[in-house]
């Protein structure tokens, strides 16, 4: 465990595997389940300081009722190219949720994140929507145009690799 003050903080990971010996588009009859642990720092190259985004239109991160909604490996592939592209170009990440975690901003006093069917459900987004309530900010989850996204006050990634990071 990363000592206190570290900047640094324990990535903990559910990992399931399918294990069975055969071949074949089916479930198999075997798995093995494992728990992924290791230190991590900032999850952004900039640390905790606010990160620039890029809206990257070539890639999608999820097919429409595709795997989006589901933490599995291929939702991460799928955003390899994109992230690689906003990189190149200086950006910290791209939007579609955020990269790999999920958008929220503050304006006027409202909690407000995208609800979308291709958008991962986030426990730590969840936890600060719980946390906006809990200090009796109103807490919306819809979509938000582009043309929105000047308008807040304050925006940010959250997830469990992300944790809370300004954008």
């Amino acid at each position: 465990v990363p000592p206190f003050e570290s900047g640094a903080s324990l990535y903990i990971r559910p990992l399931l595997i399918g294990t069975g010996a055969q071949v074949g588009v089916h479930p198999t009859d075997e798995y093995l389940f494992i728990i992924f642990v290791t230190p991590v720092g900032p999850y952004f190259k900039g640390g905790f300081a606010t990160n620039d985004y890029v809206i990257i239109r070539e890639y999608d991160r999820a097919a429409p009722l595709g795997t989006g909604r589901y933490k599995v490996g291929g939702n991460y592939a799928a955003s390899l190219a994109a992230n690689k592209m906003a990189h190149d170009a200086g950006y910290a990440s791209e939007f579609y949720e955020c990269g790999a975690a999920n958008f929220f901003g503050i304006k006027d006093g409202k909690y407000i994140t995208p609800k979308s069917s291709s958008i991962l459900p986030s426990i730590t987004n969840r936890s600060l929507q719980q946390l906006a309530k809990d200090l009796g900010m109103e807490v919306e989850v819809r979509p938000i145009p582009e043309e929105e996204l000047s308008t807040f006050d304050e925006a940010g990634a959250c997830g469990t690799a992300a944790v809370i990071s300004p954008i």
